[in-house]
């Protein structure tokens, strides 16, 4: 029997049974890797979803400025005294 050390947990070799339960170990350490990268770019792409949003919010904005900008100028108000 051998002992040694995975990551922060202990396992004994007692034959190829102990061996799959150490292999089963390191992938649903893999996939809980996995996860949490995929979290983070979940939460990546939903900044840059709301980025997207408020500049495009921005962009409407200046659009409509410079529309009643536009308007103004092709039809100037003439003040007289």
């Amino acid at each position: 029997m051998r002992l040694f050390v995975l990551g922060s947990s202990w396992c004994f070799l007692r034959g190829k049974r102990q061996v799959v339960r150490v292999l089963v170990f390191l992938k649903f350490s893999c996939i809980m890797n996995m996860e949490a990268s995929l979290e983070a770019i979940r939460n990546q792409l939903e900044n840059i979803a709301r980025a997207q949003e408020e500049q495009t919010a921005r962009l409407v904005e200046q659009a409509t400025r410079m529309e009643a900008v536009e308007t103004r100028l092709q039809h100037p108000v003439v003040v007289t005294k």
